[in-house]
């Protein structure tokens, strides 16, 4: 939870691609990412970070 928090996070308050903060939250896989956020919030991270802006 602590690195989904995190990737939260830097989806809303950075600039930063999906897949750069995949890696800065410490996932080790792009699709453990997508699969983690997506259960985590209902939704892909991209969706997440259009909704929070």
């Amino acid at each position: 939870m602590c690195r989904v928090a995190e990737a939260q996070r830097l989806l809303l308050t950075t600039s930063l691609r999906v897949t750069e903060i995949a890696e800065e939250a410490g996932f080790g896989s792009l699709s453990s990412f997508y699969e983690h956020v997506s259960a985590a919030c209902g939704m892909t991270p991209r969706e997440y970070r259009r909704q929070g802006r």
